[in-house]
């Protein structure tokens, strides 16, 4: 009997244990992402190391933010809560930052793109993530 009340008071502790953890999320769900793509480019050329912010507009529980990461091809995957999960879909202001000099390949504590980028209000950069996402985001940085 004593056996018997074991395996079952472990068997019992580990399916709370296991719905505990499931239950462990914050709330966060990854419902209703979309996969999101693009390119950015500088003068032209594709930007290695950029980040690329995305700031909702008017969304209301969806208003997350999600960020992009540019190789160096300029090319970028956005997440929004886990590695590559996408965005929801809706209106979003962006700002695009890098602190990165190509010359001595390495991370710097300055920007090296015009700093107006990396403000989303200044920069006047918008994307629309339609409802079935999109891998065609494009924005195109100017030094001048």
């Amino acid at each position: 009997m004593f056996k018997t009340f074991t395996f079952t008071f472990c068997f019992v502790f580990a399916c709370c244990l296991v719905l505990l953890c499931l239950g462990c999320r914050n709330g966060r769900s990854l419902s209703g992402l979309v996969p999101v793509e693009g390119t950015v480019y500088y003068d032209g050329k594709p930007l290695l190391a950029a980040t690329i912010k995305f700031y909702p507009v008017n969304q209301g529980d969806n208003a997350r933010t999600a960020t992009g990461s540019a190789n160096a091809e300029g090319r970028f995957i956005v997440t929004t809560l886990e590695s590559h999960d996408g965005m929801y879909p809706g209106e979003y202001q962006v700002g695009i930052s890098r602190y990165y000099d190509e010359v001595r390949n390495e991370p710097t504590t300055e920007t090296t793109i015009s700093e107006r980028y990396e403000s989303r209000s200044r920069s006047g950069l918008t994307a629309v993530i339609p409802s079935g996402g999109t891998k065609d985001l494009r924005f195109d940085l100017t030094s001048q």
